[in-house]
């Protein structure tokens, strides 16, 4: 994914998906360019949503991300992540990805 946020500026992700037939888990693996990575782990909730979530650091408190992918159409996915720093809320993200 490449973008270019105002806030931000120039933004791209690279994302590593897997499927764990043990556990029945989801890994993921995200590259981002700003040298950040992030491991996150989920499970498919029902035949067509993911639930992801990731723990870390960020500032010396506990930051967390939780991720929720759903399938929409066949060319079509949608998604909600909520960044929280500690217990407050900092970022809050809904996108669309259609292929075209």
């Amino acid at each position: 994914m490449s973008l270019d946020l105002k806030s931000l500026g120039p933004y791209e992700e690279n994302v590593v998906w897997d499927f764990d037939q043990v556990n029945n888990e989801i890994p993921n693996l995200s590259i981002i360019s700003d040298g950040r990575i992030r491991d996150h782990t989920g499970k498919w909730i029902d035949d067509q949503t993911m639930e992801l979530g990731v723990v870390g650091r960020q500032k010396e408190e506990g930051a967390t991300e939780d991720v929720t992918i759903s399938i929409v159409a066949p060319n079509e996915v949608r998604g909600h992540i909520v960044g929280r720093m500690g217990d407050r809320p900092m970022t809050v993200i809904d996108y669309v990805l259609s292929r075209i």
